[in-house]
């Protein structure tokens, strides 16, 4: 725990009242909640095994047996928690999330994971995320969950992005979307580029990246298995999120993903059009990926 406070903490928030909230208020928390105590420490593995290459495969096994453990704890709290435990249990599974997230960066026997099989795991982690919150707002009563959770409405500055080659690329995905057959199905790439130009804006605003990561869910269900099926425009989508992912490439568990997602969905050949290789041609650069 010493470690998280001093070091960890601090890779997680861009905002300083939530880093002050993560070093300060979070570790007596999960010193209360055995099962968020092993969420934190199976994180805190991950960034030792990141910082100390030589020992990433002891760091990361003593991170997993952690996060095995968490599980094991949150599932049967689960069961009947207590308002005190509401809190905890949210944040246990948003480091479990990204625990998951996080591996493939430093673990020497994850290096070749796919991706998109990451994201897609990182989605139904953080939707269960979404249940324990409705479970938290049941056993709370609405006005003391909006107290615990500070429930606020977003406002940004919806301009904050305007100009940029990424927000010309998404609005143009935008009207391709708009452009397909009467009969196919269009939500599913609506969803998925409102996701993502929430989460764009966010980051440029004022560089918080916990939208664009909630891109994952937020894109729907019906997404990924466009992603899957080689879909030529949500392939598309994919890869400008990796160029968004590349820009928080400073960060320890997200370092190469970004690359990694253009390089993997560029080995699967896709029709398009002119409009769409220049697209991709645009993503690579990108995420400096040189033919």
């Amino acid at each position: 725990m010493h470690y998280y406070s001093v070091h960890t903490y601090d890779t997680l928030e861009v905002e300083n009242k939530m880093k002050k909230w993560q070093q300060r208020m979070l570790p007596p928390l999960a010193i209360q909640n055995d099962f968020l105590l092993d969420a934190v420490f199976s994180f805190t593995c991950l960034h030792l095994a990141a910082l100390r290459p030589e020992k990433a495969l002891k760091y990361c096994e003593a991170g997993m047996q952690y996060r095995d453990r968490a599980l094991s704890r949150l599932q049967v709290t689960l069961v009947e928690p207590s308002p005190e435990q509401c809190f905890a249990m949210f944040h246990s599974s948003v480091f479990i999330g990204m625990f998951s997230f996080a591996l493939p960066q430093v673990y020497p026997e994850n290096r070749d994971t796919s991706v998109v099989e990451v994201l897609m795991e990182l989605a139904n982690l953080w939707r269960g995320s979404g249940t324990i919150m409705n479970l938290s707002k049941e056993v709370l009563g609405e006005a003391q969950y909006n107290v615990d959770f500070e429930v606020m409405p977003r406002v940004r500055d919806n301009p904050a992005n305007a100009g940029t080659e990424a927000d010309h690329v998404l609005k143009r995905l935008g009207q391709m979307t708009n452009e397909l057959p009467p009969d196919q199905p269009k939500q599913p790439y609506h969803q998925a580029l409102s996701a993502m130009t929430i989460g764009f804006e966010s980051h440029v605003q004022d560089g918080a990246h916990n939208d664009l990561l909630a891109f994952t869910t937020k894109c729907g269900k019906d997404f990924y298995p466009l992603v899957i099926a080689n879909d030529p425009l949500a392939h598309l989508i994919m890869v400008c999120y990796g160029v968004l992912l590349h820009r928080i490439d400073a960060y320890w568990w997200a370092r190469g993903l970004g690359q990694r997602l253009v390089k993997e969905l560029s080995q699967t050949v896709v029709p398009l059009n002119e409009e769409g290789q220049a697209i991709w041609t645009w993503a690579r650069q990108g995420v400096r990926l040189v033919d």
